[in-house]
């Protein structure tokens, strides 16, 4: 991939960032496990952690196979707040009526250790939140702690996109 004008890459420990879109540039250092990906029409677009620990269509289909009393290969994370989750709640069921395998963590609570008994480290944490920033943070928090870590590309919004969701106390995929 072509480099744009845009950034410049120290080969350090650091990636460093000159946004050009201020009168004058700021320097951002970021760890390099952040991948940058660039679109010459807008602004760069940040995905956090490596390829393989983001998912999307994932979840659809795995969702889509789950069965009834058959034990899931993973566990939805939602890290928002209860005032986030008011306005757009994950569904609890798929569209087979099987029970989608789920908590509430909010990001502050799981950083503070309030979590140890709802967590499982021999599933797949699918970490969601409403645009995937808060998702980022956890899974460094989590990765250090030995879970098995899987972000929802771009958060809850993108749920909309992949599956015929139908929010609210009953919604399913």
């Amino acid at each position: 991939m072509k480099i744009s004008s845009h950034l410049k890459v120290l080969q350090r420990t650091y990636c460093t960032l000159y946004p050009l879109l201020r009168a004058r540039p700021t320097l951002i250092q970021l760890p390099l496990r952040y991948k940058i990906w660039i679109n010459k029409h807008t602004p760069p677009e940040w995905i956090y952690g490596e390829q393989e620990d983001l998912m999307n269509v994932e979840l659809a289909k795995s969702l889509d196979t789950l069965k009834q009393g058959e034990k899931a290969a993973f566990l939805i994370v939602d890290l928002r707040e209860e005032s986030e989750r008011d306005m757009m709640d994950l569904p609890k069921y798929t569209k087979n009526k099987v029970l989608i395998p789920r908590v509430n963590i909010p990001l502050e609570d799981l950083q503070m250790g309030y979590y140890p008994d709802k967590l499982p480290k021999d599933k797949y944490l699918i970490l969601v939140c409403n645009q995937g920033l808060k998702s980022g943070r956890a899974a460094d928090f989590l990765k250090r702690q030995g879970y098995y870590i899987k972000i929802l590309i771009g958060g809850i919004e993108t749920l909309d996109n992949l599956v015929d969701l139908q929010f609210g106390s009953g919604g399913y995929f």
